[in-house]
């Protein structure tokens, strides 16, 4: 083995239970108890461990399946409300719809038939098969993929806050891309509470910015003129979905 450059080294495997000891606690398992771990659950959560390592890697989103949350660390205050919302720097997910970004992009492409969702799988919608076949994707099922994703991204982020204020937040929101589409235009949000609001519809600004849907400048955000129908688009459909009840508040 030695000629093969293989040397042992006595440690390795108690370095290596040290390392893997924060990716499988966060699935429940605790391996200073191995006592407690059989096989199966062990294997399951190795497995989705390779998951979460593979999606940090191919995608910006920094989320953590897990079968429980862990204690909530106190939610940072903030006392500038022309600056987003603190977010959380890994997100700690029960399911998908924990992790907005994702998720809206997901309903999109569910609502666009690009995909196809049963009670067991997904697969190809109807409008896969024109979405793959070119090099850029039917421009009607593009915009509305975009659309789709801006209503769906605003009314995911900006609801949860504080419930009791889910419309309002909504409305400042719409605002802030009204004013986005036409910046000569002034337009405020609900009267009283705009700059209460305003850093949860900025939180949702700087994602649709993170996307290339709107640009930042000095005084605030922008749409290009490309993406002004696309971006028209998603924002008339915020209000329509609002009522869906999965979002209504």
């Amino acid at each position: 083995m030695a000629r093969l450059g293989i040397v042992r080294q006595p440690g390795m495997a108690a370095e290596l239970m040290e390392q893997l000891k924060p990716l499988l606690a966060a699935d429940g398992v605790d391996l200073d108890d191995p006592d407690g771990v059989d096989l199966d659950t062990l294997q399951g959560a190795l497995d989705r461990a390779t998951e979460r390592h593979n999606m940090r890697l191919f995608t910006p989103v920094d989320a953590v399946g897990v079968s429980h949350r862990p204690a909530q660390e106190r939610a940072a205050l903030w006392d500038d409300l022309d600056t987003p919302t603190p977010k959380r720097h890994t997100i700690h997910a029960l399911s998908m719809t924990d992790v907005t970004l994702l998720f809206a992009w997901w309903q999109a492409l569910r609502i666009a038939d690009v995909i196809e969702i049963t009670s067991t799988r997904v697969r190809p919608g109807s409008a896969a098969a024109a979405w793959q076949a070119g090099q850029h994707p039917p421009l009607e099922v593009a915009e509305l993929v975009a659309g789709v994703f801006i209503a769906e991204l605003a009314l995911l982020d900006v609801t949860r806050p504080i419930p009791a204020f889910a419309q309002a937040f909504v409305a400042q929101t719409v605002a802030m891309l009204i004013v986005a589409l036409d910046p000569d235009l002034e337009f405020n949000g609900p009267a009283g509470l705009s700059d209460l609001l305003k850093p949860g519809a900025l939180q949702v600004m700087e994602g649709l910015a993170d996307e290339g849907l709107v640009d930042r400048e000095a005084d605030g955000y922008v749409v290009p003129p490309a993406l002004r129908f696309t971006v028209a688009r998603g924002t008339m459909l915020i209000i329509p979905m609002a009522a869906v009840p999965m979002y209504a508040r």
